[in-house]
């Protein structure tokens, strides 16, 4: 398993849940503003005539007279809760009535904190003629964020949050056993005599011999520390040759027909770098290399 791949997927599920998650709390904001609406429209149908009788103006044009200043009445109607269709919102719903006189536009807002707003049903009573004013009739409803949250479908979202939670839970542990088999790897090749270990993790991308590994997907060599090793391209290749060969052993002509082909002075070449080399492996592993008879090199462990 690639870690990106594995981080991917758990940003694709965490995303996915909380982008439907928040769609369905958003759609359960507009059903109740519909329901809302439509409980508002049916109960002015009925009763409209009451409200907008010449008496109840009056009595309400007195009390803004009296509060020297804008009014706004709060009616928790009962026909209003009945027409409600969420019973939910029955005893947390209520209807704004308010008069605006002319050049005065009545501030819609469809959320405010806490509540949820209707349309604004704007009616023209002929007792407010004479003064060129309209009535505003809202219907509001108390709903916090959980409540909302209760109300909406949200299984889906949870589903896709678990499975992210329990994605990511399987990943950490994956890569957290994965580095433990590094570390076991590791120890093992330390213990062997000094002909050297060829060895392979659980899912065959590591290579390591003494305390250097080989990251074959990567293609990245790794010190006793785990950080990378720099190598030059030729030094890279050579080391990929210790590594695949039988007993990390290597002849000098092999060497140099596959580094240097048909190069006159590929022996001169192959000294230097070896001996450029030594000291890069030597410092970051416990391994070195070695002469053998003048014919070849060998990749053991110091003891």
């Amino acid at each position: 398993m690639k870690s990106y791949f594995s981080i991917v997927v758990f940003f694709v599920l965490l995303l996915s849940s909380i982008v439907t998650g928040t769609d369905r709390y958003l759609s359960t904001e507009d059903m109740i503003k519909d329901d809302l609406n439509q409980a508002l429209a049916h109960t002015i149908a009925e009763k409209g005539g009451a409200w907008l009788a010449s008496d109840t103006i009056k009595a309400y044009r007195q009390l803004q007279n009296t509060a020297s200043g804008h009014v706004a009445l709060l009616i928790n109607d009962e026909l209003f809760n009945e027409r409600l269709s969420i019973p939910e919102l029955r005893d947390k719903a209520y209807i704004s009535f308010d008069i605006l006189l002319k050049n005065i536009v009545a501030q819609n807002s469809e959320y405010s904190l806490n509540k949820i707003c209707s349309d604004t049903i704007i009616l023209n009573p002929t007792s407010l003629k004479y003064c060129n004013a309209s009535v505003a009739m809202r219907g509001y409803a108390e709903c916090s964020f959980f409540m909302v949250l209760s109300m909406s479908d949200q299984k889906l979202p949870i589903v896709l949050m678990l499975l992210s939670l329990l994605w990511g839970g399987m990943t950490y542990y994956y890569f957290k056993k994965k580095g433990l088999l590094y570390r076991v790897s590791f120890a093992e090749t330390e213990s062997n005599d000094s002909l050297g270990v060829y060895a392979k993790n659980d899912d065959s991308s590591v290579m390591s011999v003494g305390n250097i590994s080989y990251n074959i997907q990567s293609e990245t060599f790794y010190g006793a520390d785990n950080r990378e090793i720099n190598l030059t391209p030729m030094q890279f290749e050579l080391m990929q040759m210790f590594f695949k060969a039988e007993g990390h052993r290597l002849m000098k002509t092999d060497i140099c027909n596959t580094l240097w082909p048909g190069k006159d002075n590929a022996n001169e070449t192959l000294y230097t770098m070896i001996k450029r080399l030594k000291p890069v492996i030597e410092t970051n592993s416990n391994l070195k290399i070695e002469v053998e008879r003048g014919r070849a090199y060998k990749l053991r462990v110091d003891d």
